[in-house]
């Protein structure tokens, strides 16, 4: 049924089997941007229903495959590509390997057949290859002379598209075009993401109106005029209900929340670190200098979280590095580590000694295009030597420069991570307002999430399985671990240790044992049901077993009850969407955040609900369950109103990227289509454990 309604619109337009492309949108530069439709059936009680949903792709920019390049390397001369480094040359080859070109020759012009690129070699046209008489032609010679093609740029690299030794079919990159309409699978540069968040944002009545006309082509459609199958076109109408919004805590006072938001304005945070000290490290000096804005961005940084109730004096010490010339990681460790020297020599020995109690943090301004500068001062920060960093980006400061706005917004946001870091509590839901979040505050239960990410396609890298665990009466604190495995693999390979030690770790800190475990599992898809139910779910069990039979619980006078296990699989990407009708004739509206529905689209084998907490997801809760996680999706310590998704479940995602970036890693390692052995045991002895002070630390935010 599936293959039927979407193979008219597959075979039409480019597409990914969920989803066809018809609409070309924004180029920019070798990526451009389509708007498509996503549609897929899905079984309801009594009938199947056709979800269908706007949605963006990034595709490679058809054309010349020397404009793409030029635009990769944000250059307009050609000659800069004659003389790119191996390191970029590298780069190249990550983001245009096995893009499908043509070749275009002779006289007249002839196009060859599809072919794909291998990689690129740096001799171009002037590489050298032993004719039919065994005599040593350049590519240049012989397009000259077998096709009559003068090239007019014969040092540019050239384009490999057979890499077997000794037998390799190298052509020019002058005569090759890219075939539109490939599908750009790789991470996404930061200014197309920033476009493509634009574009998938769509006023209701826009997006309503996209999908109408999106439906209207399926009454048309012959594969399924063929079959007898019809699709009513109009949207469906369900019952639904609205959960009250909870209050918010704070350390003087609660509030309302407000359309799924709230405000820090006159609030000061609920918990906070006392005696905290801090240095700055700028790493973008050319960009901006202490006396070119940077002192009075540090002032407004001061005063807003002295208000918040964060106590902070003048920076210990301010330091000045610049990574811009490229000089390496260990120019930037050492640049790091003269700086807590310099701490050092400028406190006394008691506050040193807080310090070193993880009351302290580097605040790290960063260059935009930086990007691995942030991962290295992470990597030297959360294992090296374990001291809490929070990076800020140049082009933010200078835009609250530009804009002259109150800067206090941002300094909050930024605020509220520190605070988590530090150890301290940001806000907390109201008990006695949200029904299943009392309960879990009554008693002793562990909050987690867990999620496996995994490596961008083609890249011969493991999957990183993240657990995030809650340690506090109200789930506001997680601590979070991590472990390498195949990859791809979806389904925990470690998860009974994992679970285990997590459980470990909450009962040195409780009074008595667990009561209540609540496992967010994110990231599964339907057809991963049955698997994740049968090992996931059995690991645990174990992981509960091992400790309640541990020497420590025989100790106890008296056997505690093993605690109950609520398993909730949380899933986002399912396109489903609400929208309300408006008080006059046609008009449509978004839904409130708190908005449940459980009956008329619901899956007949299993029991789930759609809960719309800020954008829309789908949870397979017992009903029980639908208040806590609810409640769970407002105390997520970094953000200020309620997120799509229950609080352990929203960290997993930095927590698995930093994970990711910390890791041992081989960028360079690209796998083709053939099957190579994988061989996680030099991944994990290169994987390094987080620093034990950051133990208490939520520094994955």
């Amino acid at each position: 049924m599936q293959l039927i309604v979407r193979q008219a619109s597959n075979n039409d337009h480019p597409s990914n089997k969920k989803a066809y492309y018809p609409f070309q949108c924004d180029n920019l530069g070798f990526i451009e941007l389509r708007r498509g439709i996503f549609h897929s059936v899905r079984p309801a009680i009594g009938k199947m229903i056709l979800v269908v949903d706007t949605t963006v792709a990034a595709f490679y920019t058809g054309g010349d495959l020397i404009d793409a390049l030029l635009k990769f390397f944000e250059s307009r001369n050609v000659r800069e590509l004659q003389n790119l480094s191996p390191s970029g040359l590298k780069n190249a080859e990550r983001c245009f390997k096995k893009v499908i070109i043509t070749e275009t020759k002779g006289t007249p012009p002839r196009t060859g057949r599809k072919r794909t690129i291998k990689g690129f070699h740096p001799d171009g046209a002037l590489f050298k290859f032993t004719g039919n008489e065994g005599e040593q032609v350049t590519i240049e010679q012989h397009y000259m002379t077998v096709h009559n093609v003068r090239l007019a740029y014969p040092r540019l690299p050239g384009v490999v598209l057979r890499d077997t030794p000794g037998r390799e079919e190298i052509v020019p990159m002058e005569l090759c075009k890219i075939e539109p309409g490939q599908f750009y699978k790789k991470a996404l540069p930061e200014n197309v993401q920033s476009r493509v968040l634009t574009l998938s944002t769509m006023k209701p009545v826009e997006k309503m109106s996209e999908i109408s006309k999106a439906a209207m082509h399926y009454p048309s459609s012959t594969s399924l005029h063929d079959t007898g199958m019809v699709i009513d076109t109009r949207p469906i109408v369900v019952d639904a209900t609205l959960m009250r919004p909870p209050k918010i805590e704070f350390g003087n006072g609660s509030m309302e929340v407000q359309r799924g938001a709230w405000n820090l304005l006159h609030r000061t945070l609920r918990e906070t670190v006392h005696e905290v000290h801090w240095a700055v490290i700028n790493l973008a000096p050319t960009e901006m200098a202490m006396h070119n804005g940077l002192r009075e961005h540090l002032d407004s940084f001061m005063d807003c979280l002295n208000k918040l109730g964060i106590p902070l004096k003048r920076p210990i010490h301010v330091a000045t590095a610049d990574v811009s010339s490229g000089a390496g990681d260990q120019s930037l460790f050492r640049d790091l580590n003269g700086l807590l020297q310099s701490v050092k020599s400028n406190t006394t020995p008691e506050i040193y000694e807080v310090i070193k109690a993880g009351k302290f943090f580097i605040l790290c301004i960063l260059s935009k295009d930086r990007a691995w500068t942030k991962v290295n001062l992470k990597n030297w920060g959360d294992i090296n030597t374990g001291v809490i960093t929070q990076c800020v980006r140049v082009e933010k400061l200078r835009d609250l420069t530009r804009s002259r706005k109150n800067p206090a917004q941002y300094w909050a946001n930024v605020g509220l991570k520190i605070n988590a870091r530090l150890g301290g509590e940001n806000f907390k839901v109201a008990i006695q307002q949200s029904g299943g979040y009392d309960a879990i505050t009554c008693t002793v239960s562990m909050v987690v999430g867990a999620d496996v990410s995994h490596p961008s396609p083609g890249t011969k890298a493991p999957s990183v399985a993240t657990l995030a665990y809650s340690h506090t009466q109200f789930a506001t604190k997680y601590r979070a671990s991590a472990t390498l495995q195949d990859p791809r693999q979806e389904v925990f390979a470690d998860l009974q240790r994992m679970m285990r030690e997590a459980i470990e770790d909450v009962h040195r800190g409780t009074p008595r044992p667990i009561d209540n475990i609540i496992f967010f599992r994110d990231g599964v898809s339907e057809g991963e049901y049955t698997q994740i139910q049968d090992v996931e779910i059995a690991a645990i069990k174990k992981a509960i077993d091992e400790v309640w039979t541990s020497e420590k619980f025989k100790a106890l006078p008296k056997e505690p009850p093993k605690p109950k296990l609520t398993f909730i699989v949380v899933g986002k990407r399912h396109h489903t969407l609400f929208f309300s009708k408006g008080q006059r004739e046609g008009q449509i509206d978004n839904c409130p955040a708190g908005l449940v529905v459980n009956q008329q689209i619901t899956q007949p084998d299993i029991q789930d609900f759609y809960l719309q907490s800020h954008s829309a997801i789908i949870g397979i809760f017992p009903n029980d369950t639908k208040k806590l996680a609810y409640a769970l999706c407002h105390v997520y310590a970094k953000a200020t109103r309620s997120v799509s998704i229950p609080a352990p479940s929203a960290v997993m995602p930095f927590g698995a990227n930093v994970e990711e970036q910390l890791r041992a890693s081989d960028r360079d390692s690209v796998v083709d289509g053939e099957r190579v052995p994988f061989d996680l045991g030099p991944w994990k002895e290169a994987f390094r454990p987080l620093n034990h002070r950051l133990h208490n630390s939520m520094y994955f935010l």
